[in-house]
């Protein structure tokens, strides 16, 4: 048997043999303790021979009444359970002057039995005594009486009140309403007789109090196990899980809740939390807890806000119940949630790209009908250049450059709406960020704006096509630079990133970062959704669609374009994958797999 089973005696603290022997003195003598001969003590009148034998019978069921007492309070007042039962095992060896006693206990399928704790019992013993009890339960049906170990080797078991002779171990089954748990094992030689019988009733009450005992803390052992079971499965699911009063306090949070809410998912006290704090129902905004109260059980689901602690607002769908406890007076509501964000992120693409495809459809027609006039009239204008009068060629011109931006105006149009597909080639983005700010660099000094390039890219080499990445960092360059006060600086940053923000998006060779930055007054909020959209500008001169071609070309690229405002600075970034073939088979397969889920209906 190994160690940990074992208990040694090193002290004279409560619990140990010299501890017991002063509890001993103090208590009076022992059942089955040595008497001096009938023949040696003086003789005194029958009257007082009972006086002697009241008072020592007396003296002897208070000093099992005080050793009890102390067993039990120990054992109840302990948060150890191995502490508590090498108490029990010390003060019982010494009361009962055994040479060693130990508790076997059950595995939770009763197939194995094995020592929980031991004293003073060699361990061949001990596996000889968990082997024939094993044996002898498995082919009898489970007995509560006191045996002794020698008769379960019979065809049948004798109580001890009812065996003959000598035996060793003295065994105490441990049986809770028909279930077997384990053994209490003595090892003392005993017989039948005074002595023992003086014993019994000590034994019965000591194997009735370790019984329960032993029964509460199998008990507690289940209820500590489903306790973390539960615990274990709320923390896997892939939802959040929140529990709460009748008052709306939350008293509970699963991981995925905490880290919804932007607390520390390893995070194990809860903030005062309520939940009308936290949720927001519906358009109107109604409070989640008399939504809740509400509905019959409880039971329900929304759609709403939950309010982060950062102070951002998460679309969720709400599910609610209510828990009525039979042990507890007071009910639990059960509220879970998921986070919606995505999924209204994905529907709002949807119907983006869907406008997008229609106006693309239209814009391509009109540009088309618009382009061919265009032709028309540069042609005749040409040709009736030789009859004009002189000084009236100056407004030949003035049209001729009208015809020109309007055919430039077309040609965003068609690169918008038939966008050509990418040619992409191994090329360095520093090499085109750089070109990016000479071309800008007119601009940049009519405004006194100072451009600088910065990379923090080991390697800048993509896989893109060239000019169209330049077109796209070049409008960039150009926005900023007008978003720009005077003296203004714009910087333009390279980085590497494992991961994209768009997580569905994903390269094995992973993505590069293009920051551009700028210190003017940003992106209105109210108008920040409607930034990539074709034929919206804040500019008075401008066509609304440079951002527009732009969201597209990067898409081309299977990359994402958004913007971000720190506290001083505006920033557009692009993030484009390193490699674009690699891109191309994810973004594809992924297509094909949704073609295919979609064609399975």
């Amino acid at each position: 048997m190994s160690a940990q089973g074992r208990i040694v005696l090193a002290s004279a603290e409560p619990g140990t043999r010299k501890g017991a022997e002063a509890h001993r003195a103090a208590a009076g003598p022992r059942p089955g303790a040595s008497e001096a001969p009938a023949d040696q003590r003086p003789q005194a009148a029958p009257a007082a021979q009972f006086l002697d034998a009241s008072r020592d019978e007396i003296r002897r069921r208070v000093s099992q009444l005080t050793t009890l007492y102390q067993i039990g309070r120990a054992i109840s007042e302990s948060r150890n359970w191995t502490e508590a039962l090498d108490y029990f095992l010390v003060t019982l060896c010494d009361y009962l002057e055994v040479r060693g006693a130990g508790i076997l206990l059950y595995s939770r399928e009763a197939s194995v039995l094995a020592p929980r704790r031991v004293l003073s019992i060699p361990d061949a013993d001990v596996a000889a005594c968990s082997q024939s009890l094993l044996a002898a339960f498995a082919s009898h049906q489970p007995s509560g009486e006191i045996h002794a170990l020698e008769c379960y080797r019979r065809e049948q078991g004798v109580v001890c009140s009812g065996h003959t002779g000598q035996w060793r171990f003295t065994v105490l089954p441990l049986l809770y309403r028909r279930t077997p748990l384990g053994f209490l094992i003595l090892d003392k030689e005993a017989w039948q007789g005074p002595s023992f019988a003086a014993q019994l009733f000590f034994l019965q009450t000591i194997q009735t109090l370790l019984t329960e005992e032993v029964a509460n803390a199998v008990h507690l052992s289940r209820l500590v196990d489903l306790k973390n079971f539960n615990e274990v499965v709320l923390e896997s699911i892939e939802s959040g899980v929140l529990t709460a009063n009748e008052q709306g306090e939350i008293h509970f949070a699963n991981r995925l809740a905490r880290r919804t809410l932007g607390l520390r998912e390893t995070q194990e006290t809860l903030p005062a939390l309520l939940l009308d704090a936290l949720f927001q129902i519906g358009a109107a905004g109604a409070g989640a807890l008399a939504s809740i109260l509400g509905l019959p059980q409880g039971r329900g689901s929304f759609e709403g806000l939950l309010h982060r602690q950062d102070g951002r607002r998460v679309p969720v769908s709400v599910r609610t119940s209510r828990i009525v406890n039979p042990s507890d007076s007071q009910p639990l509501l059960l509220v879970a949630f998921e986070d919606r964000s995505e999924h209204h992120l994905l529907e709002e693409q949807l119907r983006r790209a869907d406008r997008l495809r229609s106006l693309g459809e239209l814009s391509a027609a009109i540009a088309h009908e618009v382009r061919n006039p265009l032709q028309g009239i540069s042609l005749t204008l040409s040709n009736l250049r030789p009859y004009l009068k002189p000084g009236a060629e100056r407004y030949v011109d003035v049209m001729f450059e009208e015809m020109d931006r309007l055919d430039s105006i077309v040609g965003n149009i068609l690169s918008f709406a038939r966008p050509a597909p990418p040619q992409p080639r191994q090329v360095s983005l520093l090499e085109i960020c750089n070109r990016a700010v000479e071309l800008a660099a007119e601009r940049a000094s009519q405004r006194q704006v100072v451009l600088a390039v910065e990379s923090h890219l080991d390697d800048p080499v993509c896989e893109v096509d060239e000019g169209q990445i330049l077109q796209v960092v070049l409008n960039l360059v150009m926005n900023a630079i007008d978003a720009s006060p005077p003296a203004g600086r714009v910087r333009l940053q390279l980085r590497a990133v494992e991961q994209p923000l768009v997580p569905q998006r994903a390269a094995t060779a992973g993505y590069c970062r293009i920051e551009v930055c700028d210190r003017g007054p940003g992106v209105p909020e109210d108008v920040r959704h409607k930034l990539f959209d074709p034929f919206f500008t804040t500019k008075p001169e401008g066509t609304g669609l440079g951002l527009a071609v732009s969201q597209k070309i990067v898409e081309e690229h299977h990359g994402v374009i958004h913007v971000e405002r720190d506290d001083e600075e505006t920033i557009f970034v692009v993030e484009i994958p390193r490699r674009f073939v690699a891109a191309y088979e994810t973004t594809t397969s992924r297509a094909r797999t949704r073609e295919d889920a979609s064609g399975c209906g």
